[in-house]
């Protein structure tokens, strides 16, 4: 329970609309990324407006992300299909990128850290 009175997990999975909605917003506002699944299973299951509230949502959380819940997250988007120039569209999109922009980002943290060990071992030989 979330100060005593919402169960995330039973309210993403309720029947009543606005316990979803609750709880969307809830992992919007309160980032956990242990509700990666049920939140992207709601792009195919719920109706434009929530999943609008889930873009966001996974939006807000994307850093939080380890690289198999990017994987996992790319892969959904890949075969999610929001009409063209809605937007769900945009936040799919900006999604993606800030994605791929972290993807990037880790491979050049990578990189730099090789670097720097080269570095300080070369400094080090003598």
């Amino acid at each position: 329970l979330v100060f005593g009175q919402i169960s995330v997990d039973l309210w993403l999975n309720s029947t009543n609309t606005g316990k979803r909605l609750a709880a969307i917003k809830y992992l919007d506002w309160l980032q956990d990324t242990e509700f990666l699944t049920p939140l992207s299973d709601g792009l195919f299951s719920e109706g434009p407006f929530l999943q609008f509230h889930i873009m966001l949502a996974l939006y807000s959380m994307a850093d939080q992300f380890d690289e198999h819940q990017q994987e996992l997250l790319k892969s959904r988007l890949g075969t999610y299909t929001p009409p063209d120039g809605s937007n769900r569209q945009y936040w799919k999109d900006r999604l993606l990128t800030k994605l791929n922009s972290q993807e990037l980002s880790e491979l050049i943290d990578d990189s730099n850290k090789g670097c720097t060990i080269q570095a300080w071992a070369k400094d080090n030989s003598n």
